[in-house]
């Protein structure tokens, strides 16, 4: 929708007046708006018509009596387009703990920052996409996040982020004045939890305060876990037999791996007493042969986060 309150300027000679209206309607009906009053000043003036998405003008000729003949040559009208609000359309969570590379952009100037290289971009410029995401890496305790987001002017976007706790009403702070649509999070800054993102789109570098507007969404469900599961462990004696029965806990996540290893030798894997790692509490055993064994044996478990706990059994 546009705002015809700008400026209307007019190339003419002799006795005319112009006057506006305005409507929603592509042909004008009772809904317009009515004839504004005479616009008389040829060098422009404010059109006095509401704000609609058409405007209509009419040049009204008064005869002198007396030649020159009143004459128009041209009518301009500078209208400012009403401001589309940004859309984030939506937000990827990728797995705990992966990030990438960053991809090399060859019209990037070294040494230039983000803020100059953007105030050098003529105003109708595009901005320049983001690098793709380049090698795939590993790196425990981090959360990326990347989205899209899109505006129908073409403005130029800044990104902001919040967080907060399931359950907790208040968002916090994450990162401001950011230009890429990704964000890695470290989120060994936050307590143990289940999370919630929200990014935020602004077209404010591009619009004048008044005018600057934000679209939001937010992440699904983010967890965040970066405590080692518990391993706890009791030697049973039955029948003759020996066994260790260990049990692993963790208070977030399920629990995906355990294995032992016997005086230094190969990682040998583990079956929970029900048949599946599923849960964030699991149970094991392990045949002894002797209390030799026992005192030499180590048990490591890992959760879906990928922390890690290694624990020493006692012969008892």
């Amino acid at each position: 929708m546009s705002h015809p309150s700008a400026t209307r300027r007019a190339r003419r000679r002799g006795a005319v007046t112009l006057a506006t209206r305005s409507g929603n309607t592509e042909r004008p009906d009772d809904s317009w708006s009515d004839w504004s009053a005479p616009l008389t000043h040829k060098e422009g003036e404010v059109i006095k018509s509401p704000p609609a998405r058409f405007l209509q003008w009419k040049a009204t000729f008064t005869h002198p009596p007396a030649p020159p003949l009143p004459l128009l040559t041209s009518v301009s009208v500078a209208y400012q387009p009403r401001n589309s609000r940004p859309s984030v359309s939506s937000i990827t969570v990728h797995p705990p703990g992966v990030v990438f590379q960053r991809g090399f952009d060859d019209s990037a100037i070294a040494g230039l920052d983000d803020a100059t290289a953007d105030a050098r971009r003529p105003p109708a410029d595009t901005p320049p996409p983001a690098p793709p995401l380049g090698k795939r890496l590993f790196q425990k305790g981090l959360q990326t996040l990347a989205w899209k987001a899109d505006d129908a002017d073409g403005d130029h976007l800044t990104y902001s982020l919040a967080y907060r706790r399931e359950g907790d009403p208040a968002w916090h702070d994450l990162r401001a004045d950011l230009s890429d649509p990704i964000f890695v999070w470290d989120t060994t800054t936050a307590a143990d939890g289940r999370y919630l993102v929200k990014v935020s789109a602004s077209d404010a570098a591009a619009n004048a305060g008044d005018r600057a507007l934000l679209g939001e969404r937010e992440s699904d469900p983010i967890d965040i876990d970066n405590t080692p599961p518990t391993i706890t462990s009791e030697v049973v004696r039955q029948a003759g037999a020996t066994r260790l029965a260990v049990r692993v806990h963790d208070a977030q996540s399920p629990i995906v791996k355990a294995e032992y290893s016997i005086g230094g030798g190969p990682w040998l894997l583990l079956t929970p007493v029900d048949g599946l790692a599923d849960s964030p509490d699991e149970r094991y055993e392990i045949p002894m042969k002797n209390d030799a064994d026992i005192a030499r044996v180590i048990v490591r478990a890992v959760d879906l986060l990928q922390n890690v706990a290694s624990h020493a059994p006692t012969a008892r």
